[in-house]
């Protein structure tokens, strides 16, 4: 039987303090779920290049972990190559485990430029990949001859969707975020309401509310239709120029194109002509020609856009159209000829709909998942070269509003990822597929940041959504970012502190069976109020006071002496110096007890 504690509170009395008795309950800031020690981390201040003095700074607070790292790569390669020998001493001396944060700024995986200011290049993707492989070596050279060092990668650095809830049980983007393939440039597409003239009447009801929701989805198929449609009919508009020119003068332009066969007439001749009916006739193909040739030049580079961007079925109509098309235009065909020909790809190019917009993280997957794969690989190499275990790359889940943000394109990326490392390993004929597929699994992982799966909460995510989300990874992290927010932005505050399900994400994880490094990312704190805050973190996760367990650490404001510690003093003298009087420093002969201190407003000198 429950019993009703409120009848049992006798207020307005101060009902006491944290029970010890209460584990579950001591704490205003612990999280739910006791956390051990052992594995719990800090990060250096990502923001100076003396990572050295950074990691021995946080060493000295008694953290078994330390996470290294520079958010900028102008700081990162400021650091001297000495310095990372000198940090595995430092941590081999501790017993400390060092990890390793990738710098951030500007370092995108795909290549694609994250301000969407030029169009994909391979040679932008290998140099973020060189880029990444500097990172993995100097990793190479803190860790120590066992274990292996995690190194955290940002998924991207790209814009990406934002979730609400579906309804199912599940999350569904309302805003969508897209890239050009072509170019490069990116924008945003969100689920919202429109009034169009084929809607039914419900729809024009409500005044500015009138409308019917649109689904991103269904507006970025709308948006690849319409923008095609529309390069088309300048190209169209040009051609048909041509089209009018060729029917006006077409009885002229025949005996024209036969007599120049037969030359009888040279063009020389027809320049003498001026304004007679072959002279018109003349001009008349010159420019027709002239704009034949551009249009031409367009048609190609849509036609490869085309290709290159449809759907297998649109690609085997534009095969079956340039088999026609190379009918048709020859060199030395006459220029109706061409045209007719012209025609013909266009016409096809019109029954098509090639995805030029397509959403950030599908344009990207793959070419994020070859570099990672290929870094994992890299990392393989040098490490075996200098018989150590291959360091392993962690791929970070990010915040809405960037590219993957949930927990199953995280999914996507790694299982892609390690895909590419198999591939480069068995082509490079370090393994097999099976020992390939085994490693994968070894070198290529993720590091789940809470606090950024957290942010889903701005748009109404609650926490069951988010521990679905972790449901879908569980088995593919590696490590771990502890970091307590609202729901609003990425404040990095100690666990506890916010309202990320810290506990419950924990403990899933644990019941999967991981064990790995769980790194407090706290700097909000340390900025905003000035002091390391991994005494309050280790109240918040709970973690035993003691190496053999007993009692935790966010039970410490509420502990009691030990058993053979005696009672204390009772009725100590500060008891009655404090309170004796009701009054603080007032002099003894008016009832108080302790002596007027300097600056107080009684003199502390006896009546007279």
């Amino acid at each position: 039987m429950a019993i009703d504690e409120s009848k049992y509170l006798i207020k307005p009395f101060y009902q006491g303090g944290y029970s010890s008795l209460q584990p579950s309950k001591a704490g205003d800031n612990f999280t739910g779920y006791h956390v051990k020690t052992g594995g719990i981390g800090l990060t250096a201040n990502p923001t100076v290049a003396n990572q050295i003095g950074e990691l021995s700074k946080n060493l000295n607070t008694g953290a078994v972990a330390v996470e290294v790292g520079t958010l900028s790569p102008q700081n990162w390669e400021t650091i001297p190559k000495q310095h990372f020998a000198e940090m595995r001493r430092l941590g081999k001396l501790t017993g400390a485990k060092v990890t390793l944060h990738a710098p951030i700024q500007g370092v995108e995986p795909s290549g694609l430029d994250p301000q969407g200011q030029r169009p994909w290049d391979e040679t932008q993707r290998l140099a973020v990949e060189r880029q990444l492989n500097d990172v993995v070596v100097k990793a190479i050279d803190m860790q120590g001859e066992k274990g292996r060092i995690p190194i955290t990668i940002h998924a991207s650095n790209l814009p990406g969707n934002e979730y609400v809830r579906d309804g199912k049980g599940g999350l569904k983007a309302h805003r969508l975020a897209l890239v050009n393939r072509e170019d490069g440039r990116t924008a945003v597409i969100e689920e919202k309401k429109k009034v169009e003239p084929w809607m039914e009447k419900e729809s024009f009801e409500g005044g500015e509310k009138a409308g019917k929701l649109m689904d991103p989805a269904e507006e970025l198929r709308r948006i690849n239709r319409d923008s095609w449609q529309s390069t088309l009919s300048n190209i169209a508009y040009n051609k048909s120029f041509v089209d009018r020119s060729l029917k006006d003068s077409y009885v002229q332009l025949q005996d024209f194109e036969k007599e120049m066969k037969e030359k009888k007439i040279s063009p020389e001749e027809l320049k003498e002509l001026g304004f007679s009916p072959q002279g018109e006739a003349y001009r008349t193909i010159k420019n027709s020609e002239a704009i034949l040739t551009n249009t031409t030049r367009e048609i190609y580079n849509l036609f490869n856009m085309a290709y290159k961007n449809g759907t297998d079925e649109e690609r085997a109509k534009l095969f079956e159209a340039s088999e026609k098309f190379k009918q048709g235009y020859k060199d030395g065909e006459s220029i109706i000829k061409k045209s007719e020909a012209l025609q013909v790809i266009i016409n096809t190019l019109q029954d098509v709909s090639p995805r030029i917009y397509v959403p950030v993280e599908e344009f990207v997957m793959d070419k994020s998942a070859e570099t990672f794969g290929n870094v994992g690989f890299k990392g393989f190499m040098e490490a075996k070269k200098q018989h150590k275990e291959a360091p392993m790359i962690s791929v970070e889940n990010l915040f809405p509003g960037m590219a993957f943000s949930t927990g199953q394109a995280v999914a996507d990326l790694v299982k892609k990822s390690r895909e590419e490392f198999v591939k480069k390993a068995v082509d490079a004929g370090e393994m097999n597929k099976q020992e390939a597929e085994r490693m994968a699994e070894k070198v290529i992982g993720m590091t789940l940041d809470v606090g950024h799966l957290n942010i889903h909460k701005k748009e109404g995510i609650k926490d069951e959504d988010l521990m679905r989300e972790v449901e879908k990874v569980k088995k593919l992290v590696k490590h771990v970012h502890i970091t307590d927010n609202f729901g609003y932005g990425d404040s990095h505050l100690p666990p506890g502190m916010g309202n990320v399900p810290i506990g419950k994400v924990l403990e899933q994880l644990e019941k999967e069976g991981y064990s790995g490094t769980k790194i407090l990312e706290v700097g909000g704190w340390i900025n905003a109020f000035n002091t390391n805050p991994y005494a309050l973190s280790l109240e918040g996760l709970g973690t035993p006071i003691g190496s053999t367990g007993g009692a935790y650490w966010n039970q410490s404001a509420g502990l009691t002496q030990g058993y053979f510690g005696g009672y204390g003093t009772f009725l100590p003298q500060i008891n009655y110096e404090t309170f004796g009087g009701g009054f603080s420093t007032l002099p003894a002969e008016l009832g108080g007890q302790r002596l007027a201190g300097p600056g107080s407003r009684m003199s502390g000198r006896g009546l007279e």
